[in-house]
């Protein structure tokens, strides 16, 4: 055999091999992905098996007791909420709005500032004045201007006014302090942290102000809860005002809330400020795009507190005189509810992979047929009911 020949064949054999080893990895490669495959396969139904596993019964239970005494305090405070409310909607009303409605609007007062709505009335009538006297003093017999100097303030305080402003709660919106009175600071990144805060609940609150104002002039301003015990009519709409009226306007405050709240995180970074108008646009941004927005999910939160707290006294008298004058809706509420959630966790109504519960029947007699019984019987009169 010749080298030629040789080298032929050692090439063939080269090829052979090369081929072998790629039929080997091919193979490899697809028992690879077969099993890849299989595994994403596998647990793909471990999690189909999950998510459409049966509830235990032990969750149904847990689920239908927890949801019942959830709703022993909500329906009540869902009505506290409402009777808050629709006070503050009947205050809403003239110049004073905001000031009957403890939101404060204006950035030259308090809680923005140290000055009261008087003393900023006040400074504006003198300012007034001056400008026209200086004007008449500062002419010539000839009638040209004399010359003048500029008039300078100096800030100062009182320290009984400032000892009645400490001693105000948390929740009051007329106490002037953290982080407002960073805007009176020196340095201009501090007074930007300041201003912020003031441009960022001057206009959220201002907005609250005027969607309540509103809302006052198209019906609230002759609303009386006292006409509610009058004619049919005046009773009816009572009821309608108070039960699903008021529900409808609180939830509606949620979503004006998050409204304002967002365009005043972007607002708010770029009036009134200098070199912090950038952090706070970045601030803003990130949050908003990033954050879940949680600026504004506090400040829902603060509304709320803000109906619990503010005027808690009328709220408080307002809210026991629509509990007492419609007790039997809201038991038949709470009762509706219990009824609701014992079939749906209970009864198999919420889902396919909740099935109904041999005791079932039971249930719904001693959660929902019973008390609805007893409420009827209320009605009528058979009974004394609370």
């Amino acid at each position: 055999m010749g080298l030629l020949d040789k080298m032929y064949e050692d090439g063939k054999y080269a090829a052979k091999e090369r081929n072998k080893q790629n039929e080997i990895e091919k193979k490899r490669a697809e028992n690879e992905k077969r099993r890849k495959e299989a595994e994403a396969k596998k647990v793909k139904e471990k999690k189909d098996k999950e998510a459409n596993k049966p509830m235990t019964r032990g969750e149904k239970i847990g689920y239908t007791i927890f949801l019942c005494v959830l709703t022993l305090f909500s329906v009540p405070l869902s009505l506290y909420f409402s009777a808050s409310l629709l006070n503050k909607l009947r205050k809403a009303n003239g110049a004073n709005a905001a000031k009957e409605l403890g939101l404060p609007d204006n950035e030259e007062i308090k809680p923005y500032t140290e000055k009261t709505s008087a003393q900023v009335d006040a400074k504006k009538a003198s300012d007034n004045k001056d400008f026209s006297t200086s004007i008449s003093d500062s002419q010539k017999p000839d009638g040209k201007l004399k010359g003048g100097t500029r008039k300078r303030y100096q800030r100062g305080g009182n320290m009984a006014m400032n000892a009645a402003n400490e001693a105000k709660g948390f929740t009051d919106s007329t106490k002037y302090g953290f982080p407002y009175s960073l805007a009176a600071n020196d340095n201009p990144i501090i007074a930007d942290f300041g201003q912020y805060f003031i441009t960022y609940f001057s206009f959220i609150r201002g907005i609250a102000v005027k969607g309540m104002n509103i809302l006052n002039d198209s019906f609230f301003k002759n609303f009386d809860p006292a006409k509610g015990n009058t004619t049919f009519s005046n009773k009816l709409i009572d009821w309608i005002v108070i039960a699903f009226v008021m529900p409808i306007l609180v939830s509606i405050t949620n979503i004006t809330t998050w409204l304002s709240g967002s365009i005043s995180l972007f607002w708010s970074a770029i009036n009134n400020q200098s070199i912090g108008m950038f952090p706070w646009l970045i601030f803003a941004g990130c949050t908003f795009f990033f954050g879940g927005n949680w600026p504004t999910s506090l400040l829902i939160g603060y509304k709320d507190l803000y109906l619990l707290s503010r005027g808690s006294n009328d709220t408080m008298n307002t809210f026991r005189e629509y509990f007492s004058r419609y007790k039997f809706w809201w038991t038949f509420i709470i009762i509706a509810l219990w009824g609701l959630w014992i079939y749906g966790f209970m009864g198999g109504g919420f889902g396919k992979k909740i099935t109904r519960e041999p005791d079932f029947q039971i249930w719904m007699w001693a959660g929902f047929y019973t008390p609805l019984i007893c409420l009827v019987i209320g009605i009528l009169g058979f009974a004394a009911f609370f």
